[in-house]
């Protein structure tokens, strides 16, 4: 018969909780808001308490030393009630030490700078894993390797695509193919005339005295956009890996269900922090160009400097499932203009 250790360390969110776990030792430490339990039987089961959508990294070694690099077993979005993860590893040591770190997500104690816009969500800062594992077999090449990214700052991010009626109130114009209902999201844009779109609405929101100047409206680079539509999870959709992609359908609107065009905004359910279409409907540009990734780790990442094609991401109407993927991507020339093609906005610090 297998020995139950159970061990609880509770903290702050923003703290880290460091568990040793012993077979045979049961011990607690009492504490506040975010808890981390692990208990042993022939794997170890931990649970986790904390700020309800937050998103929380655990991590594990099985040699403790400040030397050593942490490894990540998951991440997680936390709940109102406990949220469970399995380390499975065959055969577990004896002896694991692991912690749970706040990562950021839409939970956190840090409070937005000013009143949230109307229809965006406040993203806080965090960390995440960009890219695909290599175990995915719908990957492509232009997603691997994986890296761990980190955010520094919190942003807004539209909790819709831009809509044909936001664009023209703010432009005067609708380059969109089919113009009948001022719901769908505009497409036929440019590259260029997403980010004017962008400028302009910065521009109308100061001088309405709803916007200060340090914060302006812009295109997502494509590591905000890909922690925003994992939702903390590090799945291929925040809701799971949906292998043979039949919980999609809930989400998105693809080529094996949209009728070959676009839908109204907001139609399907939205991703664990609130974001609609986030997977399907329109393709969303993205401020970078298009580059290869490295494993390198990266802090508030930007892009190549210069390139050919600039980064879409999260698949439209006319793509398959797999291309809807929250690590999948793709580039095409910032002067092309297509009805598949449309964006969100973000609301972000200014950067030097």
């Amino acid at each position: 018969m297998t020995t139950k250790s159970d061990l609880r360390i509770a903290v702050q969110p923003i703290y880290l909780c460091l568990a040793l776990m012993a077979l045979g030792i049961c011990r607690e430490v009492q504490g506040a808001d975010t808890t981390l339990r692990i208990r042993m039987a022939s794997g170890a089961e931990l649970t986790v308490l904390g700020d309800a959508n937050s998103a929380c990294q655990i991590q594990y070694l099985d040699t403790f030393s400040t030397n050593n690099a942490w490894k990540v077993l998951t991440n997680v979005v936390l709940g109102g009630t406990a949220t469970t993860v399995l380390d499975t590893t065959t055969p577990l040591p004896g002896r694991r030490f692991y912690r749970a770190t706040t990562t950021g997500g839409s939970g956190g104690s840090t409070n937005p700078p000013f009143a949230t816009p109307s229809r965006m969500f406040w993203v806080y800062p965090g960390s995440f894993l960009m890219g695909s594992p290599e175990s995915d077999p719908d990957r492509s090449d232009f997603e691997i390797p994986q890296s761990l990214v980190t955010l520094t700052y919190g942003f807004w991010i539209g909790q819709y695509e831009v809509t044909q009626q936001e664009y023209q109130a703010v432009t005067g114009k609708n380059p969109s193919s089919s113009t009948d209902n001022p719901s769908l999201p505009v497409d036929s844009v440019t590259w260029s005339e997403a980010t004017n779109y962008c400028a302009l609405l910065t521009e109308l929101e100061r001088k309405a005295g709803r916007l200060t100047n340090n914060y302006a409206y812009r295109l997502p680079y494509e590591a905000e956009w890909e922690y925003a539509a994992r939702g903390g999870k590090t799945n291929r959709f925040s809701f799971g890996d949906d292998p043979a992609f039949t919980t999609l359908p809930l989400y998105a609107w693809t080529s094996e269900n949209s009728g070959n065009d676009s839908h109204p905004v907001g139609q399907k359910s939205p991703n664990v922090w609130g974001l609609y279409d986030i997977y399907g409907n329109v393709s969303e540009w993205c401020l970078d160009w298009f580059g290869l990734y490295t494993e390198a780790d990266k802090t508030n990442p930007t892009g190549p400097a210069t390139g050919f094609d600039k980064v879409y991401r999260g698949g439209s109407w006319a793509d398959a499932a797999a291309d809807c993927r929250a690590s999948a991507r793709g580039g095409l020339n910032p002067n092309s203009r297509m009805s598949s093609f449309g964006f969100r906005v973000v609301l972000a610090p200014v950067r030097p």
